[in-house]
């Protein structure tokens, strides 16, 4: 597919859309230029980097583009989603569980009408490269080669709904996912019917156990250097265009945050769907970040990172989820959801000694913990050069001159804090 790739005139594929005369890598002249015309199509679009100014913090706040003026929610894929699942048109959804896309996959896949036409391919990737990185080939035993897969899930979704080739992919069930440390597995739905929400609680001595303790708090100093970046060419799932060189692991982070773990498992246990993040928080700053992180801590030690999800205290009260659909569709699965407006936003959360719930999920993932290995959250106020710091507590966006910060978790008796897990029952 590389040879349908027009060259530019420096010899490469990299721009080619200003080219008088195209030219191929193959050196064979085309009548047609496919690519190259359905790419000029959108030479004219808006460029969608201007929705990350400062000045677009929340999901109502707007730009303007020539005669259209446009907000985050006009270019969601949400304010599209009726119109796509009205059509009919058949959809195949694709995504990585370390891809920062991920929790948009799953949502647009459960939200549209099920049918034939509807599918859904998760696999243990970054958004790029489409084929698993070799340190995750070697820490998960993969050894297909995922980016050929994905292609040939395609051709046989696109050959029985294009073209009515029996490919046989209409006799499969709909969802296919790489359930991580255990293989490819297919399912009839997302979230999975069969899912059982285990709730872990927030302990004395940093331990995180099933049943709820006594009254408690712990007090956490906002590290705002903190920055969740791993390997040599320090990347993660949120850096879209690359990936790590190596294994995310936060054994060394999570000295920066405060931590909660498990005894060590009994048995393995799996986690598939949507962890959700229920804490109980107050600060000595009127608003403040919060960011969780869920790993899976070995034997040895290495902490591997799995999943994350993060929210601003300002945001702290639940908002109508179909507001991501214009309101014309419901939003599955059923996530808390906070508005993101302008009119969303309490600036003073934690103003007058508020305790606060701050409910909400982390990326949606798949994950056996072996047994003998231990499940680990731990909580942190920044991610430096990820996440915009609060520019409240951090004037200047230099980590070292933000406002000493400290956050309480508050536990036990009234005040649950816990983290709920999707766990897929060993049967």
């Amino acid at each position: 597919w590389i040879d349908e790739i027009p060259l530019t005139s420096a010899g490469d594929t990299t721009l080619f859309t200003d080219e008088n005369e195209l030219s191929y890598p193959d050196g064979v002249s085309r009548n047609q230029h496919y690519l190259a015309r359905a790419v000029n199509e959108h030479k004219d679009n808006f460029v969608g980097r201007r929705l990350l100014k400062p000045d677009m913090r929340f999901w109502d706040a707007t730009q303007v583009f020539g005669e259209d003026t446009l907000s985050f929610s006009d270019t969601s894929p949400g304010a599209m989603l009726d119109g796509v699942a009205e059509s009919g048109v058949s959809v195949l959804n694709l995504g990585g569980w370390f891809d920062g896309f991920v929790k948009g996959t799953t949502k647009l896949f459960s939200s549209m009408e099920q049918g034939p036409g509807m599918r859904m391919m998760i696999g243990p990737r970054f958004h790029v490269p489409e084929g698993v990185t070799p340190p995750y080939q070697d820490l998960l035993g993969y050894d297909g080669d995922l980016a050929s897969e994905v292609i040939l899930e395609e051709i046989r979704f696109f050959d029985w709904c294009l073209k009515g080739v029996d490919s046989g992919i209409s006799e499969e069930e709909p969802v296919l996912l790489y359930v991580m440390n255990r293989g490819w597995r297919h399912e009839e739905s997302w979230p999975l019917e069969r899912q059982k929400i285990r709730s872990l609680h927030l302990g004395a001595s940093g331990s995180l156990t099933p049943e709820g303790g006594e009254a408690g708090s712990d007090h956490y100093d906002v590290d705002f250097d903190h920055t969740a970046d791993f390997g040599s060419n320090e990347m993660n799932r949120w850096i879209l265009m690359w990936s790590p060189d190596s294994l995310m692991v936060r054994t060394e982070l999570d000295e920066r945050t405060l931590v909660y773990e498990t005894e060590p498992l009994d048995t393995e246990m799996e986690v598939t769907g949507h962890p959700v993040a229920d804490l109980w928080v107050s600060a000595n700053q009127p608003d403040a970040d919060v960011f969780v992180y869920l790993s899976d801590v070995a034997p040895d030690g290495t902490v591997h990172y799995i999943t994350e999800g993060q929210l601003r205290a300002g945001f702290h009260r639940m908002e109508d989820p179909t507001l991501q659909t214009r309101g014309l569709r419901p939003v599955r699965p059923e996530l808390p959801w906070h508005g993101f407006r302008a009119e969303d936003y309490d600036a003073n959360a934690f103003a007058d000694d508020q305790v606060l719930n701050l409910r909400f999920d982390l990326q949606p993932t798949s994950w056996v913990f072996s047994k003998g290995h231990r499940i680990r959250i731990s909580i942190a106020g920044a991610d430096a050069g990820n996440f915009e710091l609060h520019p409240d507590l951090c004037a200047t966006g230099n980590p070292e001159q933000c406002l000493a910060t400290t956050l309480t978790i508050h536990r036990g008796a009234a005040r649950q804090s816990r983290i709920e897990l999707p766990v897929i029952p060993l049967s």
